[in-house]
């Protein structure tokens, strides 16, 4: 599945970031136009390199970056996915946490007797 944040440019000086999951798109937040989040945003990056902070050299593209990720953040929470990879991690082992079969009641009392 395929992640990546992309910016468009919308009416009155605003910028709208958006996250795509596959086909589908979320709303993260929306910011006053600066230039340099357009020429970094406007084709699109991919979850790891966007939320990579040291290649970017424009102080309004670092601070954009650490909004990034509490607005992922709170998109996982929203709408109930799984987008970092550390979220990823968390459910699988939600989910493998207590590998115990149940006992039933007829087979137990067999194997006691």
């Amino acid at each position: 599945m395929k992640t990546e944040i992309y910016c468009k440019s919308i009416a009155n000086g605003k910028q709208e970031f958006n996250l795509r999951v596959g086909q589908k798109s979320y709303l993260l937040f929306i910011q006053s136009y600066r230039a340099s989040n357009h020429d970094y945003f406007k084709n699109g990056k991919p979850l790891t390199i966007a939320l990579g902070i040291t290649n970017v050299r424009s102080w309004a593209t670092r601070k954009t970056i650490e909004k990034l990720l509490p607005a992922i953040k709170y998109i996982e929470k929203e709408y109930d996915i799984a987008i970092l990879d550390r979220t990823l991690k968390k459910d699988c082992k939600k989910k493998s946490r207590y590998n115990r079969n149940k006992i039933k009641s007829r087979n137990f009392e067999l194997l006691t007797a």
